[in-house]
């Protein structure tokens, strides 16, 4: 059978993305962090190449967890980035729901089956905090915590 992303419809390619990414969340919660990063870079890379039809909670996540592993692994400066980029994302996604139309609140339900965790905006301000923490930038830890709790 021909797989390929091109010959794969959105939905295969998407439940493709959400399997790798289970997978890669089953290595990270293992402790195995190479093989989390194989995963994700593998989703990722999938999630890339498709990108105008991407799933942009896949998205968040993804940068998220990747950022989550890099923590583990004490690559803080690394980490810090692609936790800024999952929240970078987050604002381009709310910008754009909040100018299109309202009903679209529960859109972050459809993955609740799924490993794969899609982060709210406090867990994604916590965890760029964290990172300037962790990298002893102080006053921008203390602005993202706070910015967590509004």
């Amino acid at each position: 059978s021909s797989s390929s992303p091109a010959s794969a419809s959105a939905s295969t390619v998407s439940g493709m993305i959400r399997s790798l990414m289970n997978i890669a969340y089953v290595y990270k919660i293992s402790g195995d962090y190479p093989k989390a990063l194989a995963f994700y870079g593998k989703a990722l890379d999938l999630h890339d190449k498709m990108s105008h039809h991407g799933d942009v909670h896949d998205s968040i996540s993804l940068y998220s967890q990747i950022g989550m592993v890099y923590d583990h692994l004490a690559k803080y400066p690394k980490a810090l980035n692609l936790h800024r980029k999952a929240l970078e994302i987050y604002h381009k996604m709310s910008s754009q729901h909040s100018s299109s139309s309202s009903s679209s609140s529960s859109s972050s339900s459809s993955s609740s089956s799924s490993l794969a965790w899609s982060p709210s905006a406090m867990e994604l301000y916590q965890h760029v905090g964290m990172g300037h923490y962790r990298v002893g930038q102080y006053r921008q830890a203390l602005f993202y915590y706070e910015k967590a709790m509004e």
